[in-house]
């Protein structure tokens, strides 16, 4: 019978400083504390006997930096929880075949990674967000960055109540959902969004005295477009046909503020709009 077993660890981090997280099998979660250290607990369970946590987790100190990582053998697997300061530079978290979770962080730079597992991002405030893994949904809630750059496959992207303002997101075989309006840092703003067999569905907020150009592309789907200065439609209803839209507003090229949104997919329909 497996033996669950647990380890925790305390090390001194101040905001501003960086982290780095390298791991397997072991899924991950994030979430802030009061204090100027970063408390880790390691849940694992393991067929290997008398396995002890502390032959396989290290930790290495360097200038601002903490890097951790764990190798631990086969046929062990669990999860480890991670609590820090609010405000970091740096948090760079990577793991294989299970899940990631980022809750309530302030950084400079998120970046996620895994395999066959979800991520998901819930009331992070960033510079850029990085999120890359295959075969599972990918989910930004509340979340604000001048920039995400998200790649998953064969799931949906959902981007919820977020603020962001530029993305450039791809999956295969599923949806692309964002609910979003611009962080408003930048005058221009760029949304790239591929999927294949899947809808794309945009909703944003209106912006004031901003411009738009759509181009959008997909295969046996409609096209809707309903922006501020900004409307069109394709009622695509002959299979096997495809559907092209290239438009932009009328003042779009002399505006200084404006919002590009390149959506392409295939078997399925592609709708942007104001909310």
């Amino acid at each position: 019978m497996q033996t669950p077993l647990q380890s925790s660890y305390t090390y001194p981090i101040t905001e501003g400083g960086n982290i780095f997280l390298k791991t397997n099998n072991f899924s991950i979660k994030v979430f802030p504390s009061d204090s100027q250290e970063i408390s880790i607990n390691i849940f694992a369970n393991s067929n290997i006997p008398q396995l002890v946590i502390d032959e396989y987790f290290k930790a290495i100190t360097e200038a601002d930096s903490l890097r951790l990582s764990s190798e631990f053998p086969g046929r062990t697997w669990g999860r480890i929880e991670i609590q820090l300061p609010k405000g970091m530079n740096v948090l760079s978290l990577s793991t294989d075949n299970a899940k990631c979770e980022v809750n309530d962080m302030n950084v400079k730079l998120l970046s996620c990674s895994t395999s066959n597992g979800k991520i998901a991002i819930t009331g992070c405030c960033a510079e850029e967000i990085e999120i890359l893994t295959d075969n599972e949904k990918v989910v930004l809630d509340d979340v604000s960055a001048r920039s995400a750059n998200i790649r998953t496959s064969n799931s949906k992207i959902e981007i919820e109540d977020s603020h962001l303002d530029n993305i450039d997101a791809k999956t295969s075989n599923a949806s692309i959902v964002l609910r979003s309006s611009r962080k408003g840092v930048s005058l221009t703003s760029n949304y790239i969004l591929n999927t294949s067999n899947g809808k794309i569905d945009v909703c944003m907020a209106a912006e004031e005295g901003f411009e738009h150009m759509v181009d959008a592309h997909t295969t046996m789907g409609g096209i809707d477009i309903n922006l501020k200065n900004l409307t069109y439609a394709v009622d695509k209803k002959n299979v096997g046909m495809q559907s092209d839209v290239q438009i932009k507003s009328e003042n779009f090229d002399t505006a200084s503020n404006k919002i590009s949104i390149k959506a392409n997919t295939t078997n399925a329909p592609i709708s942007i709009a104001n909310i």
